[in-house]
């Protein structure tokens, strides 16, 4: 089992009871835990049901983790310092994942299936949205997205792959373009 989804699982036995986005979550602390673990090391993690958190030991770098859940909020704790790694906040129509180089939320349409992923880049103090994603599943065999009115871009689907990850890193590869769109521009405004 794949950390992210060991995480989650156990993380919903933890108090308060809430409803988040499992996909985004899912997203969220995939992303995130990369800085921390590879797909190869070893992982250990225990419900500390007293202290309502979750430790989480990286067996392979010897590195603990604290999960720790309250109202409307996650953090990921480095264990022997303390420090607040990265912080996940359940808002009403939104999610949104802190870290300390920048702060990601995606905001969510259920009914008609339209994401939006905004990037607020603390360094550059940019904020870069993209909206009205819209994702149609055909057949079961593939899934269109398309933002605004732009030609439509058709991605495959196996029994494997999980389609909201592959959204949310379609849309960061998007704001990642356009970034580097924004800086060719100036450069040769600027030259």
């Amino acid at each position: 089992m794949k950390i992210e989804y060991a995480i989650l699982r156990k993380l919903s036995i933890l108090k308060p009871q809430e409803n988040y986005n499992d996909n985004i979550m899912k997203y969220f602390f995939k992303t995130n835990l990369t800085n921390y673990f590879k797909e190869t090391d070893d992982f250990d993690i225990t419900i500390n049901i007293k202290d309502n958190i979750l430790e989480i030991s990286n067996i392979t770098t010897s590195e603990e983790y604290i999960v720790q859940k309250k109202m409307n909020t996650i953090d990921f704790i480095n264990k022997k310092t303390n420090e607040i790694l990265f912080h996940i906040k359940n808002e009403v129509n939104n999610i949104s994942c802190v870290d300390n180089k920048q702060i990601k939320t995606v905001k969510v349409n259920k009914e008609n299936e339209v994401y939006s992923l905004v990037i607020n880049d603390n360094n550059k103090n940019r904020l870069i949205t993209l909206t009205e994603l819209k994702v149609k599943i055909s057949n079961k065999d593939y899934f269109e997205i398309k933002i605004d009115e732009q030609k439509p871009s058709l991605i495959g689907l196996s029994l494997d792959d999980d389609k909201y990850e592959q959204i949310f890193n379609y849309l960061e590869a998007k704001i990642n373009n356009e970034k580097k769109g924004v800086k060719k521009r100036l450069r040769s405004l600027f030259g």
